[in-house]
Parts: C-alpha cells; sequence; structure tokens
C-alpha cells in the first residue's frame, strides 16, 4: 500500500508477491544444495587472512543463471506494477483534482510514487549489469567492459534518492533555494562598518 489517498494493490497482494519472491529462488536452490555432486567449501587463506567460497564449474553456472532470472523477474514485474500503479493514480487523480483543485495529499503521493520510480530506473542498470556479467562470461573484453560500466551506476545508485526528491518536490527545491540563497547573501553582503567616535583633544575636555 503505497498511497494515503487511496489504494491500488492491497496488502494480502503485496504480502504474496514478497513471499513468492523470497520462496521462488529457495525452491530451485535448496534442492540443488543437498545433491553430492554440489561441492562448495569454503577456503581459508592464512597468510592473506581471507576466506573464499570456492564452488565446482557446474555449481557457479547454476547459481549464475538462478541469480540473473530473478534479477529479470523482479525487474519486469516491478516495472510493470509501477506502469499500472502509475496510469491508475493519474486516472483516479485526475477524477478527483477536478472535484478538489486544493487537495494537497494527492499530490503529495503522486510525487513520491514518481521518486520511487526514478529511483527504480536507476537500480535496474544494476541488474542489467549482472544478467550481461553471466552471458558473456567467456568473453573478457565484454565483461571488462561491463565492469567498467559497474562502477559509475554504484555510484549513481548511492546519490539518487536525494536527487529524485529533488527533481519530483517543488516544495524541497524551494527550500533549498531560499536557505543557499540567503547564507550566500551573508557571506557575499560587506559588513557596515563600525563607527568609531572622535578622540577628544586635551582642550576640548573642559
Amino acid at each position: 500500500r503505497a498511497f494515503l489517498s487511496f489504494q491500488i494493490w492491497s496488502n494480502s497482494f503485496i504480502w504474496k508477491v514478497k513471499l513468492v519472491q523470497f520462496a521462488l529462488p529457495l525452491f530451485l536452490v535448496v534442492p540443488f544444495l543437498v545433491e553430492p555432486f554440489c561441492q562448495i567449501k569454503y577456503v581459508i587463506y592464512g597468510e592473506e587472512k581471507k576466506i573464499r567460497l570456492i564452488m565446482d564449474e557446474g555449481s557457479r553456472a547454476f547459481f549464475s543463471y538462478v541469480d540473473m532470472v530473478s534479477a529479470l523477474t523482479a525487474t519486469v514485474v516491478s516495472f510493470i506494477m509501477y506502469l499500472i500503479t502509475i496510469c491508475k493514480i493519474r486516472y483516479l487523480r485526475s477524477g478527483r483534482v477536478s472535484q478538489n483543485r486544493n487537495n494537497q495529499s494527492h499530490n503529495f503521493d503522486y510525487r513520491l510514487l514518481e521518486s520511487a520510480f526514478i529511483m527504480f530506473l536507476v537500480f535496474t542498470p544494476n541488474a542489467v549489469v549482472c544478467v550481461l556479467t553471466i552471458l558473456f562470461n567467456d568473453n573478457l573484453d565484454i565483461v571488462l567492459i561491463v565492469n567498467d560500466f559497474s562502477y559509475p551506476v554504484v555510484d549513481l545508485m548511492y546519490s539518487c534518492p536525494p536527487w529524485a526528491l529533488l527533481l519530483t518536490s517543488s516544495k524541497i527545491r524551494q527550500c533549498l533555494w531560499r536557505t543557499t540563497s540567503r547564507k550566500i547573501t551573508q557571506v557575499t553582503s560587506p559588513k557596515p562598518e563600525a563607527s568609531i567616535p572622535p578622540k577628544r583633544s586635551s582642550l576640548q575636555r573642559f
């Protein structure tokens, strides 16, 4: 339930989606782990003080494909749900705004939806990087290009939330503009010179 004004997805449906998202990969991974040919072990390097997870080629390929399919499925389902939510919100919002043009709660909810969708679009390239790395694992040139592309994607993911709010909320932009402009004015404005009283001579004292 993402909105305060009206409900798009029921709570039971959201919980079902979360349960499927969590349980579906487990149904694929857990039976594979109990098979005797699956070799997974930890190796401790005492001199380097590191621990690594080592798997055989078949297990690594299986887990990689499960990871790829899970990332693609979650991305596609989330994108479809976002589109349905946006279309339905715009339809319901147009009817309610025509009846009450001063309803600010609807605008606030819709801005939050836009901010969440922008962050979803920024997180999507991370899934694309994961899929490309798995598909082209035999081609070292493509893997290196994908890795070079992944570094700015990670930086963009970390810096996305505040910029998404700035792009979607005019109130936040106005508040920041007023705050920064006031500080800039205080820094750049010259300070008034203090008036120094003239010194009186010894003759003027009498």
